[in-house]
């Protein structure tokens, strides 16, 4: 079956004949991988095929190439089985799960094979409720529990430990699928992640443009702030002069203003000195008069 499964994967005639082996087209809930495995037993290797003839096109090609022997599912050969009408009232007694078949997930075009394999088989808890529902449906299905003990039809019963190193290909099959959706995630994660590096980059480099240009405006605002405060100083040595030149000013100012006030009362004192003067000469002039 692995030789076949493996050369499927690198010759599409070959691809071409079958649909899949059977373990990868179901998907069986965690909780009853055990019981649909052991219901099927080897027949979860087989493989499923469309139609006979590419069942028999594949047994010619294992012979031809000596890969050994399989076990082929052609759909169109798979008849359905069901549990009968009269005793589907067991299937609402405590402790039972369903029908197999319908506790399981599948392609549609597989229905005949998946209802053939397990349309008849009944899950239930344990042992005594398989035992139980056996005998009110007069021994007439395979029943499993969820440790995978079995009551076949007729009344044979298979049960024990099982081996921890038993193969489980259902539950193989979901943790490889478990794992490709977690490759899956990771992928996107680290997908997403890099684009976010590439924004946060792009972005990087756009702030230490800002910056650089920021840096660059801050040196002319620096040398423009170092002009400005040394016209600043000079301005304040230059009103500092004025303001020196101002004081004397207003001192020599002063000082005019004292030496006018003498000269000015100088020059009242001459007045008065004049007047007095004319005066007199008036007064001498007509005391000669009268003489």
């Amino acid at each position: 079956v692995k030789k076949l499964l493996k050369e499927s994967q690198k010759n599409q005639h070959i691809k071409d004949k079958m649909v899949g082996g059977l373990a990868s087209l179901i998907s069986v809930p965690e909780k009853y991988e055990i019981a649909v495995e052991t219901a099927l037993g080897n027949a979860v290797q087989n493989i499923v095929t469309f139609d006979e003839n590419n069942a028999k096109d594949l047994i010619s090609y294992l012979k031809t190439n000596q890969f050994g022997r399989a076990t082929f599912l052609p759909i169109t050969m798979m008849k359905p089985r069901s549990v009968a009408q009269e005793d589907q009232k067991a299937l609402h007694m405590g402790g039972c799960f369903g029908i197999a078949s319908e506790l399981i997930s599948y392609p549609k075009n597989i229905e005949n094979v998946v209802s053939n394999l397990l349309g008849s088989t009944i899950i239930v808890d344990n042992l005594d409720t398989a035992i139980y529902i056996s005998n009110h449906t007069k021994l007439s299905y395979k029943i499993v529990t969820l440790d995978g003990d079995v009551i076949n039809p007729q009344g044979s019963m298979t049960g024990g430990s099982r081996k921890n190193e038993a193969v489980n290909l259902i539950s193989r099959d979901r943790e490889i699928k478990t794992l490709i959706s977690e490759i899956e995630k990771m992928h996107n994660l680290v997908k997403q992640k890099s684009e976010n590096i590439v924004s946060l980059t792009k972005k990087h480099e756009q702030l230490k443009l800002v910056m650089n240009n920021l840096l660059n405006t801050q040196s002319t605002l620096q040398v423009d702030y170092a002009t400005e405060t040394e016209r600043l100083a000079t301005f304040e040595n230059s009103l500092k002069e004025v303001l020196e030149e101002k004081t004397q000013l207003e001192l020599q100012r002063k000082t005019l203003a004292e030496k006018i006030d003498i000269l000015t009362q100088q020059l009242s004192s001459i007045d008065e000195l004049e007047n007095s003067a004319m005066q007199n000469k008036t007064t001498a002039n007509k005391a000669i008069s009268e003489r």
